[in-house]
């Protein structure tokens, strides 16, 4: 509902606070309401990265449904990236894209998953995003874990 105030502004930072509550779970084995507004301290890079993947996604989905996918597939990452590697916006995005090119094939899948998982949601009287939200996240901090995994610091900046 936050990010909903002020869609473009808010989003990746809350994005990327929804994503490190993921990744606190993960490791830690709890979360706290307070985690979701962890994305916060990297407000800048967060929100540039929020409005560029809105931007291309709605460019990519606009030429045509084929395009918006890959575009889906290669910004898996860009939020986790400027959490744990510390990078900036527009490095986090490339770094994102060129890991997602080792396997379009995979990510493409990946991201048709999601998709399916949240159309569930939706399909669930709409009640079901409130688990399907969770679970597509959940699932990209797992996956961005087994393609990168997480710098020391930040699982104990974490704990």
């Amino acid at each position: 509902m936050v990010s909903g105030a002020v869609p473009l502004i808010l989003q990746g930072p809350m994005v990327l606070g929804i994503q490190y509550a993921m990744m606190r779970r993960m490791f830690v084995g709890k979360t706290e309401v307070g985690d979701v507004f962890k994305g916060f301290n990297y407000f800048v890079p967060a929100m540039v990265a929020g409005i560029l993947v809105s931007l291309f996604g709605s460019i990519g989905f606009a030429l045509c449904l084929i395009p918006g996918f890959f575009v889906v597939a290669a910004l898996q990452f860009p939020f986790l990236l400027i959490l744990d590697k510390g990078l900036d916006f527009w490095p986090a995005m490339q770094t994102s894209f060129e890991a997602v090119e080792k396997d379009w094939g995979g990510y493409l899948v990946f991201v048709l998953l999601q998709m399916l998982v949240m159309i569930g949601g939706v399909l669930a009287c709409c009640v079901g995003v409130l688990v399907a939200f969770p679970v597509i996240h959940a699932s990209t901090v797992a996956a961005y874990q087994d393609v990168f995994g997480f710098e020391q610091r930040t699982i104990e900046q974490a704990r």
